[in-house]
This record gives structure tokens, C-alpha cells and sequence, in this order.
């Protein structure tokens, strides 16, 4: 009997520790793999393509609820702006699941401008990233390399575009998540995770 009851406490603690499901991802890493997503889909946009756009949008939006499931900072409110900035990365995100190149255009830019806050504030990657600026669109996006690739345009305007900032690397002050901090004025839509 005193074995029975010991093999079922053991098998409730057990489904218990099933139910808290725990991420399988840290912050830092969940935005490096949404941001490998997202810099395909700029390449194919540059290339006035929407070819593969869909599928990684979603997979930006599962990134998204495996890092929604991170309890982020050390309050009850901190945690409930942090499922509020995951919730707006994944509206961004569905946006690029359109059939229009102008609506998934959009869409990037509203992107584009939430990975530039994350990469900018909260980042530990050790890796470098670019931020352009379209002066035509009067909008930003990011790249891997020095090479302009204006996702905006594609090949009408392949090469407009200038060079604004090198972020990641280091983090640079804290997430705005957890403080008041924001953006330039013209680059307050999206934040942090």
C-alpha cells in the first residue's frame, strides 16, 4: 500500500512539473532565430519576392510563443508588458502573411522597427548588425551585412538607402521593457520583448 501511494504522489509531482511547461529558449536566443527569419524575409522582399515570406513569419510567430512563455522581469506588471510586446510582435509578424508585396512591405517596417529596439536595448549577441534608412519611405530596417538590399523598393530602388547604425554587439542600457526608455521619436512603434 505504502508503495502504491509513494508511485502516485511520484506520478501527480511528475505531471505537475509536465504542466508548468518550461521554454525551451532564452530571450537572447529567441530573438537571434526571429531575427534570421526576418532577414530573409528582407532579402526576398529586396528581391521583390514574397516567395517563402508566409512560412517564415510563422515561424517568427512560433518563436514569439516560445518566448511568451519566459516570465520576464520581477513583477506581476513587468510580466504582463512582456506578453503585451509578444503579442505585438506576433501582429506584426501575421501582417507578413499577406498576398499584397505593398501589405507585407508594411508590415516589415513595423518589424523591422520592433528588432531594432530589441537589438538596440536588450541584446548580448556578440554579433553586429546594420540599420538603414529609406529617405523615400521614411523607414528603417535591418541587415547582416554592409550590402544595400532596400526590402522597400526592391529593384526599383535597390541601392537607396543610407547607413544609420551598427547595433547588437553589446547591450546598450538596459531593456526598455522593464524601464520607460523608448526609441527616437520616428522609430517608437514595437519594443523589446
Amino acid at each position: 500500500m505504502k508503495t502504491w501511494i509513494l508511485g502516485l504522489v511520484v506520478v501527480l509531482a511528475s505531471g505537475v512539473a509536465w504542466a508548468e511547461e518550461e521554454p525551451a529558449i532564452t530571450m537572447d536566443k529567441g530573438i537571434e532565430h526571429i531575427l534570421g527569419y526576418y532577414l530573409t524575409i528582407r532579402s526576398s522582399l529586396a528581391s521583390d519576392s514574397l516567395k517563402g515570406v508566409k512560412e517564415d513569419a510563422g515561424h517568427i510567430i512560433e518563436m514569439a510563443d516560445e518566448m511568451a512563455k519566459i516570465k520576464h522581469g520581477t513583477s506581476e506588471e513587468e510580466n504582463k508588458k512582456h506578453q503585451e510586446k509578444i503579442a505585438d510582435l506576433k501582429a506584426q509578424a501575421e501582417k507578413l502573411k499577406g498576398d499584397k508585396i505593398e501589405d507585407v512591405r508594411q508590415g516589415f517596417s513595423d518589424l523591422s522597427n520592433h528588432l531594432i529596439e530589441c537589438l538596440t536595448k536588450c541584446s548580448t549577441s556578440e554579433k553586429e548588425y546594420y540599420v538603414y534608412y529609406c529617405s523615400m519611405v521614411k523607414k528603417y530596417w535591418i541587415q547582416e551585412n554592409k550590402e544595400i538590399g532596400n526590402p522597400y523598393y526592391g529593384s526599383k530602388m535597390l541601392k537607396c538607402g543610407e547607413l544609420k547604425e551598427t547595433i547588437g554587439g553589446k547591450s546598450k542600457g538596459g531593456c526598455p521593457f522593464t524601464k520607460s526608455e523608448m526609441m527616437p521619436k520616428e522609430r517608437t512603434k514595437g519594443c523589446c520583448m
